[in-house]
């Protein structure tokens, strides 16, 4: 059964994923033993991270970036390099077998090169073996349910920390700014900046009391309008 067999395929976010989309879209016969993890960059996946996935019951993992040359942020792919020839002789020396670790780099329009390395990798990990490693039993941690978990909790909340960062990554993959239109995502800082710029200007604003209306229409975080008081007091 394709349960039997765990394996973790570590993806880049960029180049090799628009490859992976591409079979997702076609329908292709991925293994159903692979799990796709997305990655920002393979550069971020260090050694300790290629091993937890090892401690916690994988029976292969595949890391795949970019090709050389074409990262985004310069170095990942020969820093994931490194790090996947360190620990593939560490996993020799453990007696697990080098070959439950690969690395390979795709480009976006090589879809089916990316489908026959899943194909065949999946094929060697079946080859090789279960994992002798038997993952630890899961355990509920021994602050649960403490008062301070509650309370880092109500903070989470209140500033909302899982909300939208504007990191920009999805308006980057976005088609229509890819098309080269201007995207209509537009950042509430900005929102923000060009609202705070207009009442100073138009010199409308009485008190705090009238930016305070002005923020809170848009939801923004607490800590903006914290913010927003402190630089409207500069004015």
């Amino acid at each position: 059964m394709a349960d039997d067999y765990k394996i973790i395929l570590f993806l880049c976010n960029w180049g090799p994923h628009a490859a992976y989309q591409a079979l997702q879209d076609s329908a292709s016969q991925i293994p159903a033993e692979v799990k796709m993890v997305r990655i920002p960059c393979t550069g971020r996946i260090n050694k300790a991270l290629l091993f937890k996935s090892f401690e916690m019951g994988a029976d292969g993992v595949a890391l795949v970036g970019c090709e050389s040359g074409s990262c985004r942020y310069g170095t990942g792919t020969t820093t994931s390099q490194k790090n996947v020839e360190d620990s593939r002789e560490i996993l020799d020396l453990l007696g697990l077998r080098k070959d439950r670790l690969r690395l390979e780099n795709f480009l976006p329009d090589e879809s089916e090169s990316l489908l026959k390395f899943l194909k065949e990798f999946a094929d060697e990990i079946k080859a090789i073996g279960k994992s002798p490693v038997t993952p630890s039993p899961t355990r509920k941690p021994a602050l649960e349910g403490h008062e301070l978990i509650k309370q880092i909790k109500q903070i989470i909340a209140y500033h909302d920390v899982y909300a939208c960062q504007d990191c920009g990554k999805c308006s980057s993959a976005c088609p229509l700014t890819l098309s080269g239109k201007p995207s209509p995502h537009v950042p509430w800082q900005v929102q923000l900046s060009r609202g705070i710029l207009t009442l100073l200007l138009y010199k409308k604003a009485s008190g705090p009391a009238l930016l305070a209306d002005y923020v809170m229409t848009d939801v923004h975080p607490p800590s903006t309008l914290r913010n927003s008081f402190g630089i409207y007091a500069m004015y």
